[in-house]
């Protein structure tokens, strides 16, 4: 859509201009006044009305004519192109004034577009063609002006278009889109209403830096107050706690996993089933990341048809599929109530532990309807691991930073699209309930 297509859509009345930005505001802010909205965009790109390029003690009169009166002005001649926007802030001029005047070449005048209004007023005006204007005004007042282009107009709209989205009318909150990560919140999403999480997977689960020094590889340290597990739980303010460490796998972590105290140089967090299944280590929710180093093992993937027996996790096949099932099974055994969301890893080397972890969620969900639940990265993750995000082999501070804001967006998403599911977190791990 042409750009001033798309202004005479949206309206040439600062009211309109102010639901539009509202509308589309991606925190929901209130933004206040119109102008502040593209003033904070376009401005400091603007152009300011030449103050010394005027005839000063004289005004343009509605009809044309000029009159003198001190302390006012009117200025020379400005070509402006089509699309331009007249900003004027806090304007106090009679409605006997043309404010802004179209004129030719030579400033004589033909018509008006923005006519005084008594008192005090913000004015905002789209020219919409190429043309000569003029501005008259309070001398004191002609820094109150601002000219827009139609370019930076143009830019606005297009940052205003990409985060465009609907508003439900119910909650007021950002409408719910197929994709779950279409709008990435950074904020505290309904993941918050889970107080305690944890956080079973590898070393990217884990906050892992590859360390080099003088240009070598020296070390890996599971960071776990960057992990995105912490940080997530930092945003949401939960508790939470990784049972992860670099190198993890899923049968692994059923046998034994390193726990870490303060001395560690990354901080405490680790360990496995042994750790989560005692009683001060319960949680409410669990994100489960494993696969990654799964694929390295001598055991297969497995199938969800064979793999798992729902009676009895200790039969389950020695199998990625088993294995993952058994963490499940362990983790509901001592938590019957718990939420358990599943990550699949990203990337087509990863692609068939990704469906396998798709096809396990649909099985998992026959045995604990209503509690276990996919979070889906590799379809849905909306950057690369590469770039800032990365330090060498791993995740930079920044990289385990978004990838929180995008579990937390996802969770969000799941617990607003299965609202009946969730009602009763509050009572998980409560007795007699």
């Amino acid at each position: 859509m042409e750009n001033l297509e798309k202004i005479q859509e949206i309206g040439t009345t600062e009211k309109a201009w102010l639901e539009y930005a509202q509308a589309i505001d991606r925190n929901n802010d209130k933004l206040g006044n119109s102008l502040n909205i593209i003033e904070s965009l376009t401005i400091p790109n603007a152009v300011s009305v030449d103050s010394e390029s005027v005839t000063s003690g004289y005004y343009r009169f509605y009809d044309g004519r000029t009159f003198a009166l001190a302390g006012y002005l009117y200025t020379n001649p400005i070509l402006v192109p089509k699309g331009t926007v007249i900003l004027g802030k806090q304007i106090d001029v009679s409605s006997l004034v043309s404010l802004v005047s179209k004129v030719d070449a030579e400033g004589n005048y033909i018509s008006t577009f923005v006519r005084g209004k008594d008192g005090v007023q913000d004015y905002f005006s789209i020219i919409n063609e190429d043309c000569y204007i003029e501005i008259s005004c309070q001398t004191k007042q002609l820094s109150s002006f601002s000219i827009v282009s139609s370019k930076l107009i143009e830019d606005l709209l297009n940052i205003l278009s990409q985060n465009e989205y609907n508003i439900e009318e119910s909650t007021h909150l950002i409408a719910l889109k197929d994709n779950p990560l279409a709008n990435i919140i950074r904020d505290a999403g309904y993941g918050s209403i889970i107080h305690s999480w944890g956080i079973i997977g590898d070393s990217y689960a884990s906050g892992e830096m590859d360390i080099f020094v003088n240009g070598e590889h020296n070390r890996y340290v599971d960071m776990y107050a960057y992990s995105w597990g912490q940080r997530f739980c930092k945003m949401i303010g939960a508790d939470g706690y990784n049972f992860s460490n670099g190198g993890q796998t899923t049968k692994g972590w059923i046998g034994a996993g390193v726990v870490r105290d303060e001395s560690y140089e990354g901080g405490p967090g680790g360990g496995g089933w042994s750790l989560a299944q005692q009683s001060e280590h319960l949680k409410q929710g669990y994100i489960i990341a494993l696969g990654v180093n799964d694929k390295s093992q001598s055991y297969s993937i497995g199938s969800v048809d064979t793999d798992i027996d729902s009676t009895d996790y200790n039969n389950n096949a020695e199998t990625f599929i088993g294995y993952y099932a058994g963490i499940i099974q362990r983790l509901k055994s001592v938590q019957p109530k718990a939420k358990i969301f599943c990550v699949t890893p990203l990337g087509t080397y990863y692609a068939e532990y990704a469906t396998a972890i798709r096809s396990l969620v649909s099985a998992m969900n026959a045995i604990y309807e209503g509690d276990v639940y996919l979070i889906d990265l590799d379809t849905y993750y909306p950057i690369s691991w590469s770039g800032q995000y990365v330090l060498n082999s791993h995740g930079s501070a920044m990289g385990y930073q978004y990838c929180a804001y995008a579990i937390n967006t996802y969770i969000d998403w799941i617990i607003r699209n299965n609202g009946d599911a969730f009602k009763e977190v509050s009572l998980i791990g409560l007795d007699n309930v």
